[in-house]
C-alpha cells in the first residue's frame, strides 16, 4: 500500500510539472491534486529528485503563477472562496517548490514579471505574493534585472511596504529589500535614475526600517556601496538646492540622515564610509546648524509680533546671534529659510524637529569610539550645535536633550582636546528673576551686598570665632606645616582655644563655681597666663610682654603604655579591664567628635569617626570575652582627646613605651583658676596635673625615635638570623620592615608629632626562629592524617579570635578527612579531587603506593630503578618523536612556500612564510630535548589550504541522478556527482583537521591531511576527465571509514558560555488576558558563580503567545583548572532557571507565567546542547514550551572522543 501511495506520489508531481510548450491549460489541476502536491512537496525530501525530473520547469513555473489570475480579470474581486482557496495552494505550492529545489527556483522565466504586478492588486493574495518575492528574492533580481518593467514592480513594492501595518507582510518584503539591498552593491543609484520621486522616498523608508536595530531586534546587512550612495545623495540634495524643490527634499534629507545615524551603530560594516572620510559628519553638522538658524529667526519673528510674552520682573535673555557658516552658505540659508517657511503647519514643524534630532543622533554615533571624527566634530562647531540643542523648545522631539547630552558624551570620552573646550567655555550666568527691580516696585530697598553682614554681623572682626576656626582647621589638617609664620599663628589660635576649653571643662565640674568676667586688656596683661600659655604652645611663641620663666611640674610617674599581647593579664586568660577602659574612654571621644562633627555638617568627617566607634566598640567586645587584640588596629587617639586619669602600671619591669601612647598629643594641664572657688573645683574634679607634666617636660620625638629604631633593630636581626638560616623569603621580608623604620626615622625630624600616622609602623617582631619543613608522607593514609592536623590548628586558631564561622567550617572539612582515612584503611578507593586543601600542602601519595622500604644506598637504589621497567617513558618518547617529525614537517612546508613565494616576486608574503617558519624552532628544540608540545596554536602552510574557488563545482550537468552507477549513461552526470562528493570530502577533512589542531592530537591530524590530499588529487583527475572526452570515467567505490570526532566549538573562548534563548511557545496568559494583550519577556539565572549568579533578560515580544526571542548571551564560567572542577560541581547541583513573564505597566509589576529548569550536567562530556522545556508553576505543568541552546568550547569533564562512520568515495585508479 505505501509503494502505491508513493507511486501516485511521484505520478501527481509529474501531472503538476511535466508541461509541454505548446500545452499550458492548467484546468486539470483540481484543488485535491494541488492540495496533495502541497504536502508531498512540503514534507516529502524525496519530492526533489521528482521535480528535478520536470521536461520543462520555466513552464511549470508559469503555469502555478497563472493559476491566481484565471478568475480574475480587469480587476474584479475573486468571486468564490473556492477560486481564493485554489489560488493560495497554487501560490504556497510555489513557494514549496522553490525552497525544495533549487533548479526549479532558477527556473523562473522573464515573463513572469508582469504576473508579480498583477498579482500584487489583488489584496487578498498580497501576503502569499510578498512570501513568494522573499523566497526568491536574490532570483528574481537576477532574472528580472534587465526587464524595463523591473524598477515599476520595485517601485509598486516600496510604496506598498511604506503603508502596511501588518509585521508579518512587513517582515517579508523587509527580508525581499533586505537580500537585495545586500547582494546589489548599486541597487540605489539604479532605483535613484529610474524610479519616480515618491516611489525612490518610500524605499529610503524602507531602508531606514531595515537598518532600524531598536525596531526589529536583529542586524541587517546592507552592502556598503548602498550606504556611501546615501552620502553622496544627501551631499547632492544641499550642493543642487533651490527655492522650488527645497520643501519637497526635507523628506528625503530626514530620512538620509536616519539611514546614516542607524548605519553608524554598525562601525564594523561600514566603517570606510563613515569613519575613515567625515563627510557623513559634516553634512550632518550643517543640517543642525541650519536648523537651529532657522529656530533663531523663529524666536526674534515671535518677539517682535508679541512682545507680552516676555515678563516684567524677569530679565530678558538675549537672542544668540544667527550661525555664521549658514549666512555664509547659499544652500544653508535656503534650507534656514525652508524650516521657517514650513513653521507654519504642523506637518512642517514636525518635519524639522525631526530633522533636528536625527542630525544629532547621527553627530553623537559617528563620533563614538571614532577620534578622528571627534576631532573633526570639535573643528566644525559641532560641540556648540550640540550645546543649544539640549534646550529642549516646545516645537522639538521629547528626547532632544536625552540625545544631546548623548552626543556630546561621544564626543568627550576619551578626547581631552573637547573635554578642554567644554571647560573653556564661559559659563555666564542668568538670572531667573530681577530682584532689584522687584523689591523697588513693592516699596522695599534692600542691599543683597550686605545680606551676610545683616545675618550674622561682622564675622571678620569675630576674634573668638576666628581663633575656633583657626583650632578646627589647625585639627583637621593635622598639624601640616606650610611655613614657619602661618605655624606659629596657627599653634597660638589653637593653644587658645583649648585654654578656653579647659576652663569650660574645669566650670562645668562644678556647676556652683562662677567663672569671672574678664576682657581682652586684662587678659593681655596677666603675665602668669601668658607663662602657661607659652608652655602650651611649645615655646615658639614670642609675646609683646616678656614672660617669666613656666614653674616645672613635680615629677610624676609616667602614664603605662597600652597593655600588649604579652601583658600579665592576658598571659592568665583573664580579662584586661585596663585596657577595656582606655578602649571606652578612647570610644566616649570619639562619639562626641561624631556628635560635632554632625552638628557642623561634615558628613565625611562624622562616617569616618563612627568606624572608629564601630571598631573599638568590636575590640572591647573581644578584650570582654577573654581574647588578644591586634595593637594594630587600635584607632589612633584623635589630636583634641581630652586628659584621662593615669592608670598604675603593673608591677612588672617597665616595658616600652608604646608608639601610639607617644605619638598621641600630650595632655595639656588645667587653667589655673582665679579665684578659690574655681581652685577648689578645678582640685576636686580635675585630674592631677603632675602625669601629664611628665610627657610635656619630655621631648616626644625623641621617646618616638627611641622606640623606632629599638624595632628596626629587632627586624635587622630576625633578618640577619634568616639569612644564616638560609630562610631569604623571610630575611627579604624583615629587610623591608627595617626599610620602612628607616624611612619613619628620617622623617621624624621634618615633620610634627601629629603627623605621624604610626598604625603604618609594624610591631615588635617575636625572635625569628625557622620554619620547619613538614614531614613528608610516607603513604596516602599518613598524608591524610597530615592534612586532617592541619585544619584541626586551623580551627583551634579561628575558635581562639573568636571567628565561629570558620571554626566551623574547619571541624566540617576535618570530618571530610576522617571519612577518607576511614576509607583508605578499609582498602577503598577516595576521591581526591573532592577533598579540601590549603595552597601549601604538598601533594598525596599515590593511593596504591607501599610504604617505603628501610634506607638503603644510594647506588643500590639507582640500580633497582634502573632495572624497573618504564613504560610511561617510552610512550612519551615516541609520542615526542611523532610531535617532532610532524613540527619539522611543518616547518619545511612553510620554508617551500616562501621560496615559491620569492621565485614569484612577492617578497611581502615570502617574508610572512619565513617568519612562520623560524617560529617552529623553539618548538622542534622542546620537542628533541624530550619535553612535551602543544600544537594548538600552529598554522597551517598555504600548500594544505583550499581556496573557495577551488572547491566551487566546475563541470556542467544537464540532468541530476540519484544514485552513482557505472551504467549511468549520462557521463556528465557521473563526473558532476563525483565532483560533487570529492568537495565535500575535501572540506569535511579540513574541517576535521583544524578541529584537532585546536585539540592538538597530532595523530588525527595527519590522518585527516591524508584524507583531504587523496581527495584533491581524485578531485584534479575527476575534472581533467571531464575536459578530455577520449578517457573514460575512472572506477570507484564507496567505503564505510571511521572517523575520530570530537566534541569541540572553536569559534568559542575557553571562559565563555554561550546562551541562546531561541523561543517560547504556547505560554499561557494570566486570566482575563487576550492575544493582543501579551507582552512576554524572559529572564535566566545562571548558577555560576555561587555568590553572584549571573542573569539578565530577553527583549519584550507583544502580541503573541508564542514569542521568538533569538537571543544570545555570553556567559563566563572561568578558565584553567577552575573551569573543570568549580563550574562542574555548581552545575551538577544547580539548575540553569528561566522565568518567562507577562510585562506589567504603570500601576501593575510583572507578572510571574512560568519557570523551567534545565540541569546542566550533561556538559560534562557534550559541548553543545539544545532542548526545549515544559513551564510549571512549581512542580505543576501548566502548558508551554521554552527553547534554547547551550554551546562552549569543549566539555567541561574529559571529552570522549567517539567513531563516526561515514561513506567515503575512492577512485580506483
Amino acid at each position: 500500500m505505501d509503494a502505491e501511495a508513493s507511486t501516485s506520489d511521484a505520478e501527481l508531481i509529474r501531472r503538476v510539472y511535466d508541461v509541454s510548450d505548446d500545452v499550458k491549460n492548467s484546468q486539470d489541476l483540481s484543488n485535491d491534486v494541488l492540495a496533495r502536491a502541497l504536502k508531498f512537496v512540503g514534507s516529502n525530501p524525496e519530492s526533489e529528485s521528482a521535480i528535478d525530473q520536470s521536461n520543462n520547469p520555466s513552464a511549470a513555473f508559469l503555469r502555478l503563477l497563472e493559476i491566481p489570475l484565471e478568475s480574475h480579470f480587469d480587476e474584479q474581486p475573486i468571486s468564490t472562496h473556492f477560486d481564493l482557496k485554489r489560488s493560495r495552494l497554487a501560490l504556497r505550492l510555489l513557494v514549496n517548490s522553490a525552497n525544495r529545489n533549487q533548479k526549479f527556483k532558477n527556473s523562473l522565466p522573464n515573463s513572469a514579471l508582469r504576473n508579480f504586478r498583477a498579482l500584487l492588486r489583488i489584496s487578498e493574495l498580497q501576503n502569499e505574493v510578498f512570501i513568494l518575492l522573499a523566497s526568491t528574492a536574490e532570483i528574481v533580481h537576477k532574472v528580472f534585472a534587465l526587464n524595463p518593467e523591473y524598477p515599476c514592480l520595485i517601485g509598486e513594492l516600496a510604496v506598498i511596504f511604506e503603508s502596511l501595518t501588518d509585521d508579518s507582510q512587513r517582515s517579508w518584503l523587509s527580508a525581499f529589500f533586505s537580500t537585495i539591498f545586500e547582494k546589489d552593491y548599486g541597487f540605489l543609484a539604479t532605483a535613484f535614475g529610474e524610479l519616480e520621486s515618491a516611489e525612490f522616498t518610500a524605499l529610503l523608508n524602507c531602508l531606514e526600517v531595515l537598518l532600524d536595530y531598536s525596531e526589529h531586534g536583529t542586524v541587517i546587512k546592507i552592502h556598503p556601496n548602498n550606504v556611501q550612495f546615501c552620502v553622496d545623495l544627501l551631499e547632492r540634495i544641499l550642493f543642487e538646492l533651490h527655492s522650488e524643490s527645497a520643501s519637497s527634499q526635507l523628506e528625503n534629507i530626514q530620512l538620509l540622515l536616519q539611514i546614516l545615524a542607524n548605519a553608524s551603530v554598525q562601525k564594523t560594516e561600514f566603517n570606510q564610509q563613515l569613519c575613515k572620510t567625515s563627510a557623513a559628519l559634516e553634512l550632518a553638522i550643517k543640517i543642525a546648524e541650519a536648523a537651529l538658524d532657522a529656530e533663531i529667526v523663529l524666536e526674534t519673528e515671535e518677539r517682535q509680533r508679541n512682545p507680552s510674552i516676555l515678563s516684567p520682573d524677569r530679565p530678558i535673555r538675549p537672542i544668540n546671534p544667527r550661525k555664521a557658516v549658514v549666512l555664509e552658505n547659499p544652500q544653508l540659508s535656503l534650507l534656514s529659510s525652508t524650516f521657517v517657511l514650513t513653521n507654519s503647519s504642523e506637518e512642517g514643524r514636525e518635519r524639522k524637529a525631526t530633522i533636528k534630532q536625527a542630525a544629532v543622533i547621527c553627530i553623537g554615533n559617528l563620533c563614538c569610539e571614532c577620534r578622528q571624527n571627534q576631532l573633526v566634530a570639535s573643528k566644525c562647531g559641532a560641540m556648540l550645535a550640540v550645546l543649544q540643542c539640549t534646550r529642549r523648545l516646545p516645537s522639538d522631539k521629547p528626547f532632544i536633550t536625552k540625545w544631546s547630552i548623548t552626543a556630546l558624551r561621544h564626543m568627550t570620552k576619551d578626547c581631552p582636546e573637547n573635554q578642554q573646550f567644554i571647560l573653556e567655555i564661559d559659563d555666564k550666568p542668568s538670572g531667573i528673576i530681577d530682584r532689584e527691580k522687584l523689591l523697588k516696585e513693592l516699596g522695599m530697598d534692600f542691599n543683597f551686598g550686605n545680606i551676610d553682614t545683616t545675618m550674622y554681623g561682622n564675622v571678620e572682626a569675630d576674634e573668638e570665632l576666628l581663633a575656633e576656626l583657626m583650632a578646627l582647621e589647625e585639627e583637621e589638617k593635622g598639624g601640616k606645616a606650610s611655613s614657619s609664620s602661618g605655624n606659629k599663628a596657627r599653634a597660638q589660635a589653637a593653644a587658645s582655644a583649648n585654654v578656653l576649653a579647659d576652663a569650660r571643662r574645669v566650670a562645668m565640674a562644678d556647676p556652683t563655681a562662677e567663672v569671672a568676667e574678664v576682657d581682652d586688656e586684662q587678659l593681655e596683661g596677666d603675665d602668669e597666663l601668658l607663662a602657661e600659655l607659652s608652655n602650651l604652645v611649645g615655646g615658639d611663641g614670642h609675646s609683646h610682654r616678656s614672660a617669666p620663666p613656666p614653674q616645672k611640674a613635680p615629677a610624676a610617674p609616667p602614664i603605662p603604655p597600652r597593655s600588649t599581647s604579652s601583658s600579665s593579664a592576658n598571659q592568665a586568660g583573664g580579662v584586661d579591664q585596663n585596657k577595656i577602659n582606655e578602649l571606652k574612654n578612647l570610644q566616649n571621644v570619639y562619639r562626641e567628635l561624631v556628635k560635632v562633627s554632625k552638628s557642623a555638617g561634615e558628613d565625611a568627617k562624622s562616617r569616618r569617626q563612627q568606624r572608629a566607634v564601630d571598631k573599638i566598640t568590636e575590640l572591647i567586645g573581644k578584650l570582654e570575652k577573654g581574647l588578644t587584640i591586634d595593637e594594630g588596629e587600635i584607632p589612633p587617639a584623635p589630636p583634641s582627646l581630652p586628659n584621662k586619669p593615669a592608670v598604675p602600671a603593673p608591677a612588672t619591669h617597665p616595658a616600652e613605651p608604646s608608639i601610639r601612647s607617644a605619638a598621641a598629643p600630650s595632655n595639656l594641664p588645667p587653667v589655673p583658676s582665679r579665684s578659690s572657688s574655681t581652685a577648689s573645683a578645678s582640685s576636686s574634679t580635675v585630674p592631677s596635673s603632675s602625669s601629664s607634666a611628665a610627657i610635656v617636660g619630655g621631648d616626644p620625638k625623641a621617646e618616638i625615635r627611641a622606640v623606632l629604631i629599638r624595632r628596626r633593630n629587632a627586624y635587622v636581626a630576625n633578618g640577619k638570623a634568616a639569612i644564616k638560616a638560609e630562610d631569604k623569603a623571610a630575611a627579604k621580608g624583615f629587610v623591608d620592615c627595617a626599610k620602612q623604620f628607616d624611612e619613619a626615622i628620617a622623617a621624624l625630624d621634618q615633620v610634627s608629632v601629629d603627623e605621624i600616622d604610626l598604625n603604618e609602623i609594624p610591631p615588635t617582631p617575636p625572635p625569628y626562629r625557622k620554619k620547619e619543613e613538614p614531614k613528608k608522607a610516607s603513604n596516602f593514609v599518613e598524608g591524610l592524617e597530615q592534612r586532617k592536623v592541619r585544619y584541626m590548628e586551623q580551627a583551634d586558631r579561628a575558635k581562639q579570635s573568636g571567628d565561629d564561622r570558620k571554626s566551623r567550617m574547619y571541624i566540617r572539612m576535618v570530618g571530610q578527612y576522617n571519612d577518607a582515612i576511614k576509607m583508605a584503611k578499609a582498602g577503598k578507593p577516595v576521591n581526591v579531587n573532592e577533598l579540601p586543601s590549603l595552597p601549601d600542602m604538598p601533594p598525596l601519595p599515590p593511593q596504591q603506593g607501599q610504604p617505603p622500604q628501610p634506607q638503603m644506598g644510594t647506588a643500590i637504589k639507582k640500580n633497582q630503578a634502573a632495572m624497573q621497567p618504564q613504560p610511561s617513558a617510552g610512550k612519551h618518547a615516541a609520542s615526542t618523536s611523532g610531535d617532532l617529525e610532524f613540527l619539522i614537517q611543518r616547518q619545511n612546508e612553510f620554508k617551500q612556500a616562501a621560496l615559491i613565494c620569492k621565485q614569484r616576486g612577492d617578497i611581502e608574503r615570502a617574508k610572512k612564510y619565513l617568519t612562520d617558519a623560524k617560529g617552529f624552532d623553539p618548538m622542534i628544540q622542546a620537542a628533541r630535548a624530550g619535553h612535551p608540545v602543544s600544537i594548538k596554536q600552529t598554522p597551517i602552510p598555504p600548500q594544505l589550504q583550499t581556496s573557495s574557488t577551488a572547491l566551487q563545482p566546475k563541470i556542467v550537468t544537464s540532468t541530476k541522478t540519484g544514485t552513482v552507477a557505472p551504467e549511468a549513461g549520462n557521463r556528465s552526470d557521473v563526473l558532476s556527482l563525483l565532483e560533487k562528493t570529492l568537495i565535500e570530502q575535501i572540506q569535511t577533512a579540513e574541517q576535521s583537521r583544524m578541529r584537532f589542531t585546536r585539540l592538538g592530537d597530532v595523530g588525527k591530524v595527519k590522518l585527516f591531511e591524508g584524507w583531504a590530499k587523496t581527495a584533491k588529487q581524485d578531485l584534479l583527475l575527476v575534472r581533467e576527465v571531464a575536459k578530455r572526452r577520449d578517457i573514460a570515467v575512472p572506477k570507484f567505490h564507496y567505503e564505510m571509514r571511521q572517523a575520530p570526532s570530537s566534541h569541540i566549538n572553536p569559534d568559542l573562548a575557553e571562559d565563555a558560555l554561550e546562551l541562546s534563548i531561541l523561543s517560547c511557545r504556547d505560554v499561557p496568559l494570566p486570566s482575563g488576558y487576550e492575544m493582543h494583550h501579551a507582552s512576554i519577556f524572559a529572564k535566566y539565572i545562571f548558577p555560576y558563580p555561587n555568590d553572584n549568579p549571573q542573569g539578565g533578560k530577553t527583549k519584550t515580544i507583544s502580541g503573541n503567545t508564542s514569542p521568538e526571542f533569538n537571543e544570545t548571551i555570553m556567559l563566563n564560567i572561568g578558565s584553567g583548572k577552575t573551569r573543570g572542577t568549580k563550574v562542574l560541581r555548581v552545575l551538577k547541583r544547580s539548575p540553569l532557571k528561566i522565568e518567562v513573564y507577562q510585562k506589567g505597566g504603570l500601576l501593575r509589576s510583572d507578572k510571574l507565567l512560568g519557570v523551567c529548569e534545565w540541569k546542566l550536567d550533561k556538559l560534562e562530556h557534550d559541548a553543545e546542547m539544545e532542548e526545549s522545556l515544559p513551564l510549571k508553576e512549581g512542580r505543576k505543568a501548566i502548558g508551554g514550551l521554552c527553547t534554547m541552546r547551550i554551546r562552549i568550547r569543549e566539555p567541561l569533564g574529559d571529552a570522549k572522543q567517539q567513531l563516526q562512520h561515514v561513506k567515503w568515495l575512492v577512485l580506483d585508479n
